[in-house]
């Protein structure tokens, strides 16, 4: 049996997120050419690329409510689709634990983004994290 790899499979929606900001794309057309790489957990892939489509102004708000002095809008596309995924993952994937969806997001923008970006990426999403899992972070934080 194949490991299905939530790692990777972020990494690639990563990819399909900035293919998707650099022009018109069939998001049907770019998930089937993915169904084609070993050890992707293509639910996941499906599920990150359709909610982050789904709920994109919602998104792009707390996005920009994080950010101080800036908008979603001007940051790099590899910086806005990480932050977008994670955020995403924040708000509707609740069986991912905050701390991991951080990690994998600094990950990220460390092997596509720009050399300091990794520093905006862990500001916003804590911040966004201490929102939409409050919880979760008390939790965290008290033990």
């Amino acid at each position: 049996m194949v490991k299905r790899s939530r790692s990777l499979s972020r990494q690639f929606a990563v990819e399909i997120l900035y293919q998707m900001n650099m022009r018109q794309v069939d998001v049907e057309e770019i998930l089937t050419r993915y169904q084609t790489k070993k050890r992707v957990d293509q639910d996941f892939l499906a599920d990150l690329i359709n909610g982050v489509g789904a709920h994109d102004i919602e998104i792009s708000e707390l996005i920009n409510h994080a950010l101080t002095g800036r908008f979603v809008e001007e940051l790099d596309i590899v910086e806005s689709s990480i932050l977008k995924l994670g955020v995403y993952q924040l708000k509707y994937r609740y069986d991912i634990p905050y701390k991991v969806i951080i990690d994998e997001s600094i990950s990220l923008v460390k092997t596509f983004g720009g050399e300091d970006s990794y520093r905006l990426v862990n500001s916003v999403l804590d911040g966004i994290a201490k929102k939409v899992r409050k919880l979760e972070c008390d939790d965290q934080n008290s033990g």
